[in-house]
């Protein structure tokens, strides 16, 4: 048994035939975790934005509380292997909601959670995160945590790959600010060739060039 996308997850859960979840690998669309996010710790409500964040820099997926999960002997990622919902009360969709909201910036257009009810009144909670258009990436988590998981000044651009959580560096989201600043130069000028604005040097053909292929890069994402 195993569901190859989120669609097919989706519907296992409506149906509902929840087992038939299991089997199902760990990977770029999906996210399991065997007991809910614990939101009332700046950790947990970080951890709940990064996972996020980092599907709305993909390509989409969904996180799935409730399952748990061992791993693959064939591969080095994990798989559904335990149905561990959680007791009613315990979490609820609307916290989860209002805490990537709160953490995650710009917002996720079409995100959902989705609470799915057992038969012993346990619930599972789904995070669907739809893909995002790149015109309105990246979605950065608005604050970092410390190793003793405290609250410090920072943000974050995570992204997802595979069945893990990756980060952009500083001088990659640079080059994103700079490409977009010559960008825009070149639009008011195209546009609006009357307007009198400093002058700035046009960039050369390599540095456009350099910055395209960042941006594909950014947009594209591979494991480091």
């Amino acid at each position: 048994m195993s569901v190859a996308s989120v669609e097919e997850l989706r519907s296992a859960f409506e149906q509902p035939d929840v087992p038939r979840v299991l089997g199902t690998v760990e990977s770029a669309w999906v996210d399991f975790k065997s007991s809910p996010y614990r939101l009332e710790t700046t950790r947990g409500a970080w951890e709940l934005c990064k996972d996020t964040a980092g599907f709305a820099n993909a390509d989409g997926g969904c996180i799935v509380i409730g399952i748990g999960t061992e791993k693959d002997p064939d591969l080095a990622s994990e798989r559904a292997s335990e149905l561990r919902p959680a007791p009613a009360g315990m979490a609820d969709r609307e916290r989860y909601r209002d805490t990537i909201v709160a953490g995650v910036t710009p917002t996720i257009e079409g995100l959902s959670v989705t609470t799915y009810v057992a038969e012993s009144g346990a619930c599972y909670h789904v995070v669907y995160v739809p893909l995002q258009s790149t015109d309105v990436r990246p979605f950065l988590v608005k604050y970092l945590i410390d190793v003793d998981g405290k609250r410090v000044n920072g943000f974050g651009w995570p992204y997802r790959v595979d069945d893990a959580v990756n980060w952009h560096t500083c001088e990659l989201f640079q080059n994103r600010l700079s490409l977009g600043g010559l960008l825009q130069a070149a639009l008011l000028q195209s546009r609006a060739p009357q307007l009198t604005a400093p002058p700035q040097a046009d960039p050369s053909p390599e540095t456009l060039r350099r910055h395209a292929r960042l941006l594909e890069a950014m947009d594209t994402p591979s494991r480091r």
